[in-house]
């Protein structure tokens, strides 16, 4: 049985069974297996966009999305909602940090968790959990930031996602949040400060934030935030000792620190892969997805690279150079999904159909991955289809809607069925 597929061409309103009729006679030319399965595979993932935007894309639900045998820790991961956490980690650019929205909650980061808690509902809070990860600033400049005193430099060499502040007694960062338990995360180092908390008003409390060795990232301190509901907490770091404190952000838990479905944000505006793989940060990438253990990583890079016009083989040897540091940094093998997004608006040196075949090809070489590529399910910005349906908010990054469009799909990937 041949699956129908059919495009559509804005122009004329006219639809077109050209790719039925194409692989109905690779079909009946009695095609050879190795044919038949790249047909099927270029089949359901459908094809890249025309110049008007325009894409074929496959029906019927999520077959053919990902390779399921790379997503059996996540499938497991899911199944054990209910008695330990299942973690996506999702590292990526602006369009995973969630530049284009100015809400939290409306990020895709944040509507991909919500799709899955409401789909795969957990014993004792049904869809309900904690809003996940928050760092101390966002680089997206479309995004709200947590409020600070005194003049907080940003540092971009710590955190997940390249996201920290160097605290003093005059610095202080808060953190307005619902939940029942918070994690806060920050960098250890050999000579650092104490970092100081006050919830809700109450008597400051400090912790250490001092380790043997080489400075360390993805370490936290586990706060219990007391009865579900709003809270408020300021971060600061205490008289003495006196050098300085690198806090990276808070994860926050409601009613589900001990199990659930959680997203949790690594992503930096503006970076490019070669960002993430630079020697110093590769290092502490490492160490915040063995803070995180991910059963899950969401890789997703490219639309920087092509706006900088980057040689895609540049871009496919630093994409191998991060999931070599996920690799390692996990416990247990996740399942990782190299992410294509939809091209971008504009002429480039590079075309995007370039950058898809370099992560296809990491696809091929790697069995511990799988490539989704959007591409083909979200059509390019600023074309006729894109804007009138309203997906971008400029060039590159998607609108709420099409941040809503692409958590929905998302969603796919990561259900079993």
């Amino acid at each position: 049985m041949v699956k129908k597929l059919v495009s559509y061409d804005t122009d004329t309103g006219e639809l077109s069974t050209d790719v039925e009729a194409d692989l109905a006679q690779r079909f009946e030319e009695k095609l050879s297996k190795a044919d038949a399965d790249a047909t099927y595979v270029r089949a359901v993932n459908g094809s890249a966009p025309d110049a008007s935007g325009n894409v074929v894309v496959a029906g019927g639900g999520s077959s053919g999305l990902v390779d399921t045998s790379v997503m059996q820790t996540w499938y497991a991961a899911l199944a054990s909602r209910d008695y330990a956490q299942a973690r996506i980690m999702y590292i990526g650019d602006s369009t995973g940090e969630g530049e284009g929205v100015t809400s939290i909650s409306k990020r895709v980061v944040n509507r991909l968790q919500s799709i899955l808690r409401q789909r795969f509902p957990v014993d004792g809070i049904g869809s309900g959990g904690g809003v996940g990860y928050l760092p101390v600033f966002y680089v997206s400049p479309s995004l709200p930031d947590p409020a600070t005193t005194g003049s907080v430099t940003p540092l971009t060499s710590f955190g997940m996602g390249g996201r920290a502040y160097s605290l003093d007694t005059s610095k202080s960062v808060t953190f307005n949040i619902t939940g029942t338990h918070a994690r806060i995360f920050y960098v250890g180092g050999t000579s650092s400060g104490d970092l100081q908390y006050t919830l809700d008003g109450g008597t400051p409390a400090s912790f250490p934030t001092v380790v043997t060795g080489a400075t360390t990232d993805g370490k936290w301190y586990d706060l219990p935030l007391g009865a579900s509901g709003p809270h408020t907490l300021v971060i600061t770091r205490t008289a003495t000792p006196a050098s300085n404190a690198y806090l990276a952000g808070v994860w926050v838990f409601d009613n589900d620190v001990d199990k659930g479905i959680h997203v949790v944000d690594a992503s930096h505006y503006g970076w490019k892969a070669s960002d993430m793989a630079t020697t110093q940060f590769q290092g502490y990438l490492q160490q915040q997805v063995a803070a995180v253990q991910p059963d899950a990583v969401i890789v997703s890079f490219g639309l920087n690279e092509q706006g900088g016009g980057v040689e895609p083989s540049v871009m496919k040897t630093n994409l191998q150079t991060i999931i070599s540091r996920v690799k390692a940094g996990a416990t247990v093998a996740p399942s990782i999904i190299l992410l294509g997004k939809w091209d971008r608006s504009g002429s480039y040196t590079y075309p995007w159909a370039d950058y898809v075949a370099a992560m296809r090809e990491i696809d091929a070489a790697d069995a511990g991955v799988t490539f989704v590529d959007m591409s083909t399910r979200i059509p390019k910005a600023g074309s006729t289809l894109a804007n009138s349906l309203s997906l971008f908010a400029d060039a590159s990054h998607a609108s709420e809607r099409g941040q809503a469009m692409e958590a929905d799909l998302l969603s796919a990937v990561f259900s079993p069925s």
